[in-house]
């Protein structure tokens, strides 16, 4: 997984231009985080990522971190 502290500072910055976050991960590898506006549309991806069998909660446990809740 990506270092914290790399995607709490992309949340951060991104979190002005939007109310809500994509997060889309795949059994590859691939971590993706996607911020949409009316007027613009941005990501962050991660690739080449380490995939475990507690992948899933490691991503509650990484929404939990950036206090990140459902709209």
């Amino acid at each position: 997984m990506p270092n914290l502290k790399s995607i709490k500072n992309i949340v951060e910055r991104m979190k002005n231009l939007s109310q809500s976050l994509t997060v889309r991960a795949n059994k590859n590898g691939k971590l993706t985080l996607q911020f949409k506006s009316n007027i613009v549309s941005l990501s962050a991806h991660f690739p080449d990522l380490s995939v475990n069998s507690f992948a899933g909660k490691m991503l509650k446990f990484y929404l939990r971190f950036l206090k990140i809740t459902s709209y």
